[in-house]
């Protein structure tokens, strides 16, 4: 009962669900990603567009693998384990700054991967676009 009492608690948790709902997105641009790939693949003469086309989906997609992971990692984490997560994270990655990120400053860096990423499926778009129009 004290729990459902705590708006700090509540804070958090909303944070936590809404944070990774968003993060979910990344299987909308997986599959943003793969029409211009398949269309590279498939379709393009080889060159310039079609390496730039397969590089900016190439990108893309590991960016949604960043923000698939990203969102399995705030599955586990709490405010309680948030200290503890970070030193085993900058063991796995080897990234000393991990380890001292608040859970908010987390989100903030997973929602910025997530701004990235859209940026780049844009890109991707606006290039594939271009070449289709002038081909």
């Amino acid at each position: 009962m004290a729990y459902q009492h705590n708006p700090e608690s509540n804070e958090h948790e909303l944070s936590k669900v809404l944070v990774s709902h968003t993060l979910a997105s990344w299987r909308f641009l997986l599959l943003m990603a793969l029409i211009p790939l398949l269309w590279a693949i498939f379709c393009a003469s080889s060159g310039l567009i079609r390496s730039l086309i397969t590089a900016g989906a190439g990108m893309v997609i590991y960016q949604c693998w960043r923000l698939w992971l990203d969102n399995h990692y705030f599955s586990e984490l709490t405010q309680e384990n948030n200290r503890q997560a970070g030193i085993i994270l900058t063991s796995i990655w080897q990234k000393q700054k991990l380890q001292d990120f608040t859970l908010e400053q987390r989100y903030q860096g997973a929602l910025k991967q997530l701004k990235y990423s859209l940026i780049s499926c844009a890109l991707l778009w606006l290039i594939w676009i271009i070449t289709l129009l002038f081909k």
